[in-house]
């Protein structure tokens, strides 16, 4: 089952166009994922490009992965990194608690999808997953919290109490240390989920990969990789002084010529916004700052540039000469974030999220201006889960996908009781009531012109007949009560299934619900059951 994009509510109409209508945005876009036709020259330019650092990042690479038990298919990924005919399909995604939200892991498995199909239509190239890891985002939210499903099927909140202060929240998430307080989170996951069959194997992943004392950047890694090693997946942490290094000259550019950069990504802007929303707010400096615990952007003040709120005034020259002394200590933006990456990843395709196609076009002009070719935009898979015993209920209660995506909790409700044919009965026994007694009092005068015993024994009959007609409509209320106390608890649901919290549910809901009661049979029935091609939200049966 499917449904497009366009039928969901609160869809944004510039992804709605790049998805159905590209002729409308070609302009924002340039290369329509759609169309194949010019893939293979795509392909062959790409792989005339040279990368200046390929043997540096391969060797960075390797480091990395020089403590894990690395599958034959991931050591082959990255060794063929070397070669020119080797081209990416990216994706990148902040940290989440556990892994964050279901649609992390769905960008993954398009890319690795991906992948695999174009190895097969194009046996010339080699193409390869990365997992691009922005490790140094500061949305502290992302690691506070996770929702899930109870065994209810109620939408719980499953909380880390970190006990972090306020100045920690505006830190760089990736350096950030696990603290002992993770051990509380993962009861309250043993409490919900401890007899579900596969608890077991979702405990250990997450101990094993969230570990007190490790960082924050090191475990959304170790989950990823004990997830999707298998399947070839290379993940790469930008956090790197070496990597930093690579990336010198893009930041150098960033901060010399940040005011052309600002005019560039602000007329671009403004030409999308005549028809459409603008995404991502345009700063002037493009580049963060980082400390210890902070992660402060650089501000333009008169004819200097300022760190955050710091009253201390630097030169251009001077922030480049920190740049250069100490490049770890800088970090992207959201707009100039792709331009570090495809400045050294071979990168071919990139797979987005919803947000990603919203901003893609604002970032469009960096490529231009930093000599980059644009990746290929790819719309990553989305899918709403299911299990038999809802798709049972839904068949049950005949509803159809828009009753699934469109409808509020209160008319899924209505919708859910019209479809039973439980309807108020009161009206019913009370007309019956009526004719009964009209029919009785003509029947009485005929009686009593006969014998007054004879309309006694009537008035008698009628004062039995309406304590069995109570007696009925007191059995048929008990009856429907309970039938619509049934209703209520499935629509809701199905409503949390569908619209957990009012998100789409690849939003909002994590892991620990769906791990813990089908384990790796999870992801086996999505790489299985998904797909890429189709371009609508699916909902998959587990």
């Amino acid at each position: 089952m499917q449904i497009s994009h366009s039928d969901i509510p609160k869809q944004k109409n510039l992804m709605l166009d790049f998805l159905y209508e590209f002729q409308n945005v070609e302009a924002f876009y340039r290369n329509n994922f759609r169309d194949n036709n010019n893939l293979a020259e795509r392909f062959e330019l790409l792989s005339t490009r040279s990368l200046l650092h390929r043997q540096k990042l391969v060797e960075i690479i390797k480091e990395k992965y020089s403590t894990k038990d690395a599958s034959q298919l991931t050591k082959k990924n990255i060794n063929s990194l070397l070669s020119k005919k080797t081209l990416a399909v990216v994706t990148a995604q902040q940290i989440g608690l556990l892994g964050g939200p279901l649609s992390y892991f769905y960008k993954i498995i398009t890319a690795i999808k991906l992948s695999a199909q174009l190895n097969e239509n194009y046996p010339e190239y080699n193409f390869v997953p990365i997992f691009w890891l922005e490790s140094e985002d500061h949305k502290f939210e992302n690691i506070e919290s996770i929702h899930t499903f109870s065994k209810e099927s109620n939408v719980i909140k499953i909380n880390y109490q970190h006990g972090f202060n306020e100045n920690d929240r505006i830190g760089h998430l990736g350096d950030l240390n696990i603290t002992n307080e993770i051990n509380s989170l993962y009861k309250q996951i043993g409490q919900n989920f401890g007899d579900f069959e596969h608890f077991s194997d979702f405990d250990n992943l997450i101990k094993s990969s969230f570990s007190e004392n490790s960082t924050f950047g090191e475990a959304f890694f170790n989950l990823l990789f004990r997830i999707f090693d298998k399947y070839g997946l290379i993940i790469f942490n930008p956090d790197n002084k070496s990597i930093k290094f690579l990336l010198k000259p893009i930041f150098d550019e960033a901060i010399e010529n940040y005011e052309t950069l600002s005019v560039l990504a602000i007329q671009k802007s403004a030409k999308l916004e005549k028809s459409y929303h603008v995404q991502v707010k345009i700063h002037p400096i493009n580049v963060f700052y980082l400390t210890e615990n902070q992660r402060l952007r650089l501000e333009p003040y008169e004819e200097f540039i300022r760190i955050g709120n710091k009253r201390k005034n630097y030169t251009k020259n001077e922030i480049k000469d920190l740049i250069n002394s100490q490049p770890e200590k800088f970090s992207a933006d959201v707009i100039l974030r792709p331009i570090l990456q495809d400045s050294i990843l071979p990168t071919a395709i990139y797979v987005a999220g919803k947000n990603e196609m919203n901003y893609y076009p604002q970032v469009l002009p960096f490529y231009d201006y930093f000599g980059l070719p644009s990746p290929l935009l790819y719309p990553r898979l989305s899918m709403t889960l299911t299990e038999k015993f809802l798709t049972k209920k839904i068949a049950h209660y005949n509803l159809n996908e828009f009753n699934l995506f469109h409808l509020s909790e209160e008319e899924l409700l209505n919708q859910m009781t019209n479809s039973t044919g439980i309807s108020e009965v009161e009206n019913i026994f009370e007309k019956a009531r009526n004719e009964i007694n009209y029919t009785l009092d003509r029947l009485s005068e005929e009686l009593f012109a006969i014998d007054i015993l004879l309309k006694k024994e009537n008035d008698e009959i009628r004062s039995g007949i309406n304590q069995l007609l109570q007696i009925l409509l007191d059995n048929v209320q008990k009856k429907r009560n309970s039938k619509s106390e049934s209703v209520i608890r499935h629509s809701k649901i199905i409503h949390n299934y569908f619209h957990p919290n009012e998100h789409l549910q690849e939003e909002i809901i994590g892991l620990p619900y769906f791990y813990s009661k089908y384990g790796k049979y999870l992801f086996e029935r999505l790489f299985s059951e998904a797909k890429i091609t189709l371009f609508e939200h699916q909902i998959i049966e587990l």
